[in-house]
Parts: C-alpha cells; sequence; structure tokens
C-alpha cells in the first residue's frame, strides 16, 4: 500500500513518462534521450553543454593556424625548431 506521498510521487513519476512517451513518439528520439534531457533541464536549467573539465589548451586558434603554416612551409623541420 503506497503513503500519501509515494502515491503523489508515483503519479508525477507516471505524468512524466507518459509525456516523454509523447515527445519520444513525435521527435522520433528515444525515451531515455527525452528524459534526459528533462533531468538536465530540471537541474542546470538549460541543456546547453557544461564546460569540461581537464586540462586548459597550451595554444589559441591563432597560435594553431601559425604553426600549420610554419609546418607547410618546411615539412622537414623539427618540431624543437619550431
Amino acid at each position: 500500500m503506497l503513503t500519501g506521498q509515494k502515491l503523489l510521487y508515483s503519479m508525477k513519476r507516471g505524468r512524466l513518462l507518459t509525456k516523454a512517451n509523447r515527445l519520444s513518439d513525435k521527435l522520433k528520439f528515444s525515451k531515455t534521450v527525452i528524459h534526459q534531457a528533462i533531468a538536465r533541464f530540471k537541474t542546470f536549467g538549460s541543456c546547453q553543454d557544461l564546460n569540461r573539465t581537464g586540462r586548459p589548451k597550451a595554444t589559441s586558434q591563432r597560435g594553431n593556424h601559425m604553426i600549420r603554416k610554419m609546418i607547410t612551409r618546411s615539412p622537414t623541420t623539427l618540431s624543437k625548431k619550431l
């Protein structure tokens, strides 16, 4: 037998699953993807990608471009000399 709070939770959960099922049918995405998107929106307030953790990049895009230019000019140059 479910108590009042558990019953309310199961009803809310059932409604959310029904909505996720309908959305998955309309959008042609799996139910899991829809459920994860809803959960992510509830947690973070948006569905955009979050900043990644880890070591920052050593060079900028401009630096990468310069390195590519130097390599194409003289491909036989050692990396230590670049």
